[in-house]
């Protein structure tokens, strides 16, 4: 009797078992229908009539190569969106956000930021800044000088951190905040100036707010492409993102020459950049607490050469401006208690 009809095309060899084994034969590439041989005399006679008795899945043979073209040219498709796409788009949402939009965002971010520090030192949110009015105010006031000297006045607005990482970090709003660290780390008033100039330059700039932008539509794209899981896993970790400060070396430098040109508009000493740049140098080689100050800036020995090279083309005699007395920045190194 009859039970199916099977193309002789669509036979299949499943196993061709051993000298007095079975041989078992499958209809189609997918199918799941099975035919077992209890004679194996019978192979040879369906061997001559199935030319493909042998072959493998032939759907898949004759679609690789469109797949994997077709694959390489989505995963470069995505290469360039990531790479040239969305920094432009970022760049140009940047310039036309509304300035309270940008505000709320700074300041979601910074609280994001201050929630993160304190469940990894395991302390509370509370006591992660430095809330010293007066010291708070002298940081001000350094600041105000640089700012005033600015071509585009933006507003700043700066936490200090109780936390002893050397870093500094500009965020959308106008937003700059210094960690313990650095303030242990500087040596005198040039030098922090020389700090919150950079970070200024950033805000300036509007690279933390394309920073923002760019990983937030990063994190959309992800959500279109991988699901809801990893897209939710990319927006989770911005605050983080924004933190350790992945700018492009050409953005360093860009802040850097704000930075120095606003030192030299202040009448602060520029070496005092160059030395603390050079400080940083030497302590390159030991990367505990710098996190990521370093990674993504331009070579430190590039930089200073280059607030040398600044300093050089001020004139001779030219009076350094001093913002602290020696008694103000002791409070200002003193601020979080240390």
């Amino acid at each position: 009797n009859k039970i199916a009809d099977c193309p002789v095309d669509d036979v299949r060899v499943v196993d061709k078992g051993g000298a007095r084994q079975a041989v078992r034969l499958k209809f189609g590439d997918a199918g799941q229908e099975r035919l077992v041989l209890s004679r194996r005399d019978d192979l040879a006679k369906i061997e001559a009539v199935c030319a493909r008795l042998y072959q493998g899945p032939q759907e898949f043979r004759s679609r690789w190569r469109p797949v994997l073209i077709f694959g390489v040219a989505a995963i470069i498709s995505v290469a360039v969106i990531i790479k040239v796409g969305i920094p432009l788009f970022a760049e140009q949402v940047a310039r036309v956000l509304p300035v309270s939009t940008v505000a709320r965002v700074g300041d979601r971010v910074h609280d994001e930021i201050i929630k993160g520090l304190a469940y990894m030192e395991k302390r509370p949110a509370q006591e992660m800044l430095c809330s010293d009015n007066e010291g708070l105010a002298l940081i001000n006031r350094l600041t105000s000088k640089l700012v005033a000297e600015a071509e585009d006045k933006a507003p700043v607005k700066i936490s200090v951190i109780n936390s002893k990482i050397i870093n500094a970090a500009a965020l959308p709003g106008g937003r700059i905040i210094l960690f313990r660290g650095m303030l242990d780390f500087v040596k005198n008033e040039g030098e922090l100036a020389a700090v919150l100039a950079h970070e200024f330059g950033h805000v300036q700039l509007r690279h933390p707010t394309k920073n923002v932008v760019q990983g937030a539509t990063l994190g959309v794209l992800m959500t279109l492409l991988i699901g809801d899981i990893a897209g939710g896993l990319a927006l989770t970790g911005l605050s983080t993102a924004t933190l350790q400060s992945a700018y492009s070396r050409d953005a360093e430098r860009e802040a850097d020459a704000v930075e120095l040109e606003l030192m030299r508009r202040s009448g602060l000493d520029i070496e005092d950049s160059a030395r603390f740049f050079k400080r940083l140098q030497d302590k390159a080689g030991d990367q505990d607490g710098l996190m990521s100050f370093l990674s993504s800036h331009p070579p430190l020995k590039e930089r200073v050469a280059t607030a040398q090279d600044k300093a050089r083309q001020r004139p001779q005699g030219r009076h350094i401006t001093k913002i602290f007395t020696r008694a103000e920045w002791d409070k200002v190194k003193t601020m979080c208690g240390t």
